[in-house]
């Protein structure tokens, strides 16, 4: 289990598409996401310049969006039963202190994982929903950004038992580092000790390929070749009397963003559906999705020569995680005393 998805009940926040998550999060990322030290991340191509792209796709389905660091992933069938042992196991571990632990509801995506990070727009029913979606479409998107994770909320009262900020609580210790450190001895338990970034320590192991993937992203959006596919898409947008530098600025447009503000859907209007069915239109004609997947593709080869053994380790500890799920849902009965 990675630490990304652990949110406290609070606030709102929208992770945008230029990022590996697009969604409407209900929390504030509890520390050790993969977004933390994202300013730190090249804003450039990085050393080597500009690699070549080598054929560029055309992707026809949501089954074509593969990226070359797929391959050292769990299926999101594997990472959900993960996610559900975990929630078992945290469950369980809480109820000794006279908590009832929020789990959701794990199960399968039916969007591909790399929807959001190649700006694939034909899932989102644009000509019906707008730029929204069918129901239900940014919660199951933005686990299917994460591998299948939906990830687990903490309430603000079960925080210091889960992260073992208190050292007991009603007279029952709490091991060091609370139910969640409890869990990750379990999960990890063989698995190899893996530092993704020396500079960054907080940038927990399992989110490693995620981490690689979003630098990727970065130096693909920052290349010479993506600003000339975005000025192909303003330019096709122009002819349609819409003016926008990019989808992310058509989508993220106030007009319509503000109305889903609280996470209440709305009917699209007439300006919406119109800048929503170019935007489709747009992208299908420049081939966006398929520009951006050679592109990131080019960077994450870079990222996978560059730093191999890491990720290749990275993707162990997700096998070793994979093989303990199953004991994850046994009740936890060394975790306190």
């Amino acid at each position: 289990m990675d630490r990304g998805p652990v949110r406290t009940a609070a606030t709102s926040a929208f992770i945008a598409r230029a990022f590996i998550a697009r969604a409407i999060v209900a929390g504030a990322i509890v520390a050790g996401t993969v977004m933390a030290g994202l300013t730190a991340c090249s804003s450039g191509s990085g050393p080597g310049g500009e690699p070549p792209l080598g054929p560029v796709p055309t992707p026809r389905t949501g089954s074509q969006l593969s990226l070359p660091l797929d391959a050292y992933k769990p299926s999101m069938e594997e990472s959900v039963r993960i996610e559900r042992a975990s929630g078992l196991f945290l469950r369980a571990c809480m109820k000794r202190y006279g908590f009832t632990f929020p789990v959701p509801s794990a199960h399968v995506p039916k969007y591909p994982r790399n929807a959001t990070l190649l700006s694939w727009i034909p899932i989102q029913e644009v000509g019906r929903y707008g730029y929204q979606g069918p129901p239900g479409f940014n919660a199951d998107l933005a686990a299917a950004s994460r591998n299948g994770r939906r990830g687990f909320i903490v309430p603000p009262d079960q925080m210091p038992v889960f992260e073992g900020s208190v050292k007991s609580i009603n007279g029952v210790s709490v091991p060091p580092g609370g139910c969640y450190a409890a869990l990750k001895q379990k999960i990890n338990a063989g698995g190899p000790r893996v530092q993704v970034d020396p500079k960054d320590p907080s940038v927990q192991p399992e989110q490693g390929i995620e981490y690689f993937q979003i630098q990727a992203n970065f130096q693909a959006r920052s290349d010479r070749r993506f600003r000339t596919l975005l000025g192909k898409w303003s330019a096709c947008m122009a002819r349609s009397g819409l003016n926008y530098a990019s989808p992310d600025s058509a989508e993220g447009d106030p007009r319509w963003a503000d109305a889903t503000e609280n996470g209440e859907r709305h009917k699209p209007g007439a300006a919406e559906l119109k800048t929503a069915t170019t935007d489709e239109r747009c992208r299908a004609e420049v081939n966006f999705s398929g520009v951006l997947q050679a592109l990131i593709s080019a960077y994450e080869r870079r990222q996978i020569k560059a730093h191999g053994e890491v990720i290749r380790d990275i993707q162990k500890l997700l096998r070793v995680q994979v093989g303990n799920a199953p004991a994850l849902t046994e009740p936890p009965t060394d975790t306190v005393p």
